[in-house]
């Protein structure tokens, strides 16, 4: 497992932002559309900061981006006196989240497609024409050849 530093540093960036914008007093007009695109940009760094499988990259963001930031911040925000708790928030939050976690899974499963089919098009050639290093590059084989 390695650790992406300029996403990772992309993350606690924009989280620091986000919880500054998160307890301090200032009311936005758009403020259930800066939750969303905060939790969309934060879930899509958060995503690709450690390399991992599709599956244990989709869980820990689960976790983390969804409960424990678009849920729990919200909690957290009901602590402070001059914040209030919102439902329609958290559903924002997690809206956000999710919407990037789909682009993220589809993104990286496409990835992986094309990893596995340029790895495979290395080795046997490919349908276009080109050449590989699979078993017809290695002559003739067959009992008259013997």
């Amino acid at each position: 497992m390695r650790i992406r530093k300029g996403f990772a540093a992309g993350f606690v960036g924009l989280a620091l932002v986000a919880a500054y914008l998160g307890v301090a007093k200032i009311t936005f007009v758009h403020d259930k559309v800066l939750h969303f695109g905060m939790f969309l940009a934060l879930t899509l760094l958060f995503y690709w900061v450690v390399e991992t499988s599709r599956k244990r990259a989709t869980n820990a963001t689960l976790i983390v981006c969804v409960l424990v930031g678009g849920v729990g911040s919200e909690f957290v925000q009901s602590l402070v006196p001059y914040r209030a708790f919102d439902p329609y928030d958290i559903a924002a939050n997690v809206g956000g989240s999710v919407l990037a976690l789909v682009v993220c899974n589809l993104y990286h499963k496409r990835m992986l497609e094309r990893k596995r089919a340029n790895k495979y098009a290395q080795l046997y050639g490919d349908v276009e024409g080109n050449e590989g290093v699979g078993l017809a590059t290695l002559g003739p084989v067959g009992p008259e050849d013997v």
